[in-house]
C-alpha cells in the first residue's frame, strides 16, 4: 500500500508519469536496515523493460506493535444508594512503521535519494475483560495498511511538487482609524482581490 499512496500522489503532479512494475525483489533479513543498493545492470534492465528513467524501490520495512491492558475500577451508586464497584479494562496499542525508499537514476547511475519515512499511531480500547478490551482495538493489519499508504504519500511529497491546501486566518475588525479600512480590506480578501487587501493591510 505504500506504493499505492506513492503512485496516487505522484499522478497528481506534472513531474512524473508512474508505471507499476509489480516486481518483488529479494531483500535481507534485517528489516530495520536498508538492503544493499541494487546492481546498476539490474536497475537498467528494469527501467528499459518498463520504459522508465528512474526507479523507486522500498528497501526497508520495519513495524513494531505494542499492546497493553490495565484494570480499572469504577465506583457508582445504584437506585437504592448502595455503592457498587464495576471492573473494566482499558487497552492501548502503539504502532510504529518505518519504510525506507531509494530513488535510482538509471541514466546517470546515481542514487538520487535514500530516505526513511516514519509513521506512528496510538489507539485505545475498553472492555469488561482483558480479551474484550484487546479485541476492541483496531486490527494491526489494517493499521499497518493505513500507515503504509500514508508513508507513500509522505515520500511522494518529498520527491515531487504537489498541491496542498493551506488555511490562513485574517482579521476583519479594527479599532479607531483602522476600523473602516479593516472592513474594506476584508471585503477585498473575500472577493479574491488579495493585492488590494494586502496593500491596505501594509498601509495600516
Amino acid at each position: 500500500l505504500s506504493f499505492a499512496g506513492l503512485s496516487t500522489t505522484l499522478t497528481q503532479t506534472p513531474r512524473f508519469q508512474v508505471v507499476h512494475t509489480g516486481l518483488v525483489l529479494k531483500g535481507n533479513k534485517k528489516v530495520n536496515r536498508f538492503a544493499a543498493p541494487l546492481d546498476w545492470d539490474r536497475v537498467d534492465e528494469i527501467c528499459k523493460q518498463y520504459g522508465a528513467d528512474a526507479l523507486v524501490v522500498i528497501e526497508k520495512f520495519d513495524s513494531d506493535n505494542y499492546r497493553s491492558t490495565r484494570k480499572r475500577i469504577k465506583k457508582r451508586k445504584d437506585k437504592e444508594g448502595n455503592q457498587i464497584e464495576e471492573t473494566y479494562y482499558e487497552s492501548r496499542m502503539t504502532m510504529n512503521l518505518n519504510i525506507g525508499f531509494r530513488l535510482y537514476d538509471a541514466k546517470k547511475r546515481v542514487i538520487l535519494d535514500e530516505f526513511t519515512v516514519r509513521r506512528h499511531v496510538d489507539a485505545d480500547g475498553r472492555g469488561k475483560s482483558e480479551e474484550a478490551a484487546l479485541n476492541n482495538l483496531p486490527h494491526p493489519q489494517y493499521v499497518v495498511q493505513d500507515l503504509g499508504y500514508q508513508t507513500g504519500i509522505d515520500y511522494a511529497t518529498r520527491i515531487a511538487p504537489v498541491w496542498v491546501t493551506l488555511i490562513r486566518d485574517f482579521y476583519k475588525k479594527g479599532k479607531g482609524a483602522t476600523k473602516s479600512k479593516m472592513r474594506k480590506a476584508a471585503r477585498y480578501a473575500e472577493n479574491g482581490n488579495w493585492d488590494a487587501a494586502s496593500q491596505m493591510w501594509e498601509e495600516m
